[in-house]
């Protein structure tokens, strides 16, 4: 290139520029999905799957943030049965304890058959209310063969005591079922702890003594009342009881009777040798 070339010569090139405005509003995701083989993997028996359910999401409930407050219900039985204690036990103090469950459902038995031999027994209470509403004479006797006959009190009592005889519970009854019921509690984890025992038994004697009582109560408030109503019915005072006799005092000894003797002997050799020392003086 000379010195002498002027402006006018020089060529400039114009570029041109791009229009971006296509590639703001370019959206990748409209244009279709071109799939090629080599992406498609074929597996036997796709098409036989089941749907897979859409699992459904809930918001968790105060019993499955505290399932105590809920399951204690299960947990609080066994703690009082004992079963749970009793897995924990020792193998020897599984067998006490079922031991004590065996004694336990055997007294209750027990029980339960002599309080049905009571319902069915008759008392004397019972009698004297039927003399006095006029449905039985006691002086009667009651034919129990054709050649032998009995007082109607005779008769009740041998009633009673064959009731107590088919009710009773025998020892060897118990006897009998004492081992293989146990062996039962043992498999089954059953059993009763000596706290529990001791819980029964005291309840037990408790409940016996106060059903007792109550019934003895009972018995004297309607024999008082049946005596109050013959009384009535007869117009009279009874006679009144035979005055008391006081024993005789007991006649004294014969050592207390020595020993005033030799007291007394006492004295006079007192009195004698007082004498005989002033004697001189005189």
């Amino acid at each position: 290139m000379s010195e002498a070339q002027s402006i006018e010569d020089i060529e400039v090139e114009e570029k041109e520029i791009p229009n971006f405005s296509e590639v703001v509003n370019y959206n990748p995701l409209a244009d279709n999905v071109e799939e090629k083989e080599y992406q498609k993997v074929s597996i036997e028996g796709a098409g036989r799957l089941p749907d897979i359910e859409e699992p459904i999401f809930s918001p968790p409930t105060l019993e499955d943030i505290r399932p105590e407050m809920f399951e204690g219900g299960a947990d609080d039985e066994d703690e009082i049965f004992g079963k749970e204690r009793l897995n924990d036990l020792p193998k020897g103090d599984k067998k006490k304890a079922a031991k004590q469950m065996t004694e336990m459902v055997l007294e209750g038995y027990s029980s339960i058959c002599s309080f049905a031999g009571g319902f069915a027994n008759m008392n004397e209470g019972q009698l004297l209310q039927m003399q006095t509403e006029g449905k039985i004479d006691l002086r009667m006797a009651v034919p129990v063969s054709p050649q032998e006959a009995v007082g109607v009190v005779d008769f009740v009592q041998s009633y009673n005591t064959q009731i107590d005889e088919a009710m009773e519970v025998s020892d060897e009854f118990k006897e009998s079922v004492k081992e293989p019921m146990t062996r039962v509690f043992e498999k089954k984890g059953l059993g009763m702890t000596d706290e529990q025992f001791l819980l029964v038994m005291f309840g037990k004697d408790m409940i016996t003594k106060t059903a007792t009582t109550l019934a003895l109560k009972k018995q004297l408030a309607r024999t008082l009342e049946l005596v109050h109503e013959q009384y009535k019915e007869a117009g009279s005072p009874p006679p009144p009881p035979p005055p008391v006799q006081t024993p005789p005092p007991p006649p004294p000894r014969a050592e207390n009777s020595a020993t005033e003797n030799r007291r007394e002997r006492r004295k006079k050799a007192k009195k004698g040798n007082k004498a005989k020392i002033v004697a001189p003086n005189d």
